[in-house]
């Protein structure tokens, strides 16, 4: 009596279900905490839009210890 053993075939990418390969962000942050951040926080019907992106703005990391020294001393 001879044992066979066939290795696990894991799928490749393009096996994969394309529902899941198109979720958007925010439907990924509903599926994982059930919160939906759109919905208005007064009356949980509403929907809430983004009017405005407010642009990153980087620390000032080169010169932190100057800057904490110089509050500090003042």
């Amino acid at each position: 009596m001879e044992l066979v053993f066939e290795p696990y075939q894991m799928k490749s990418i393009e096996q994969l279900d394309k529902s899941i390969i198109k979720e958007t962000k925010h439907e990924r942050i509903i599926r994982l905490t059930g919160f939906d951040s759109t919905l208005c926080p007064k009356c949980m019907k509403g929907r809430m839009i983004i009017i405005e992106e407010i642009p990153r703005i980087r620390s000032p990391d080169t010169n932190l210890p100057v800057l904490l020294l110089s509050k500090l001393n003042s």
